[in-house]
């Protein structure tokens, strides 16, 4: 374009007005037209999948009636949408605060010794709001100490507000 720019108006307008250039330029613009219109799909179709298997999800947890068989299958569903290597289900008690009630990937054993899992948890029931943390190394706090990568904590809200945390 700079190039053209220096040029004089009356070979600037031969320039851009040239058969060649326009057939090229219309070759382009169909192309870019038709790559948008191939993305929109792309994200439409994506978006539309996401959809379909939120309300898959719902249905598969509106059909359980058991509370042990429905907390499992929300951490399964859990853990199978976020990718997760493990996974744990907190509920409230009255009387211990955050119990673990199930894990998947996971025991019992490591959670008790996991002080910043533990912490993360009681900060997202406390707040309210979910949080993500990132470690360092082993001894560090935050995901590093319990010898993940990351952590995810998310709360369970129900009708009579907070229940628990995954």
């Amino acid at each position: 374009e700079c190039v053209v720019m220096a040029l004089p108006v009356p070979l600037r307008t031969q320039f851009w007005n040239d058969r060649g250039r326009e057939r090229s330029r219309s070759r382009v613009t169909r192309t870019r037209k038709k790559q948008r219109g191939e993305e929109g799909v792309l994200r439409r179709s994506w978006a539309q999948g996401r959809l379909s298997r939120l309300l898959s999800v719902f249905k598969e947890l509106a059909a359980e009636h058991e509370l042990e068989a429905l907390l499992a299958k929300i951490l399964n569903c859990a853990t199978e949408i976020s990718g997760a290597e493990s996974a744990s289900l907190l509920l409230h008690n009255a009387e211990k605060g955050l119990e673990l009630r199930m894990a998947k990937g996971t025991s019992e054993e490591r959670w008790a010794r996991d002080s910043a899992a533990q912490e993360m948890a009681e900060t997202v029931w406390l707040d309210g709001e979910a949080l993500v943390g990132s470690g360092g190394g082993p001894g560090e706090h935050g995901a590093g100490s319990s010898g993940l990568r990351s952590l995810a904590c998310i709360p369970i809200r129900g009708k009579a507000g907070l229940r628990g945390v995954v």
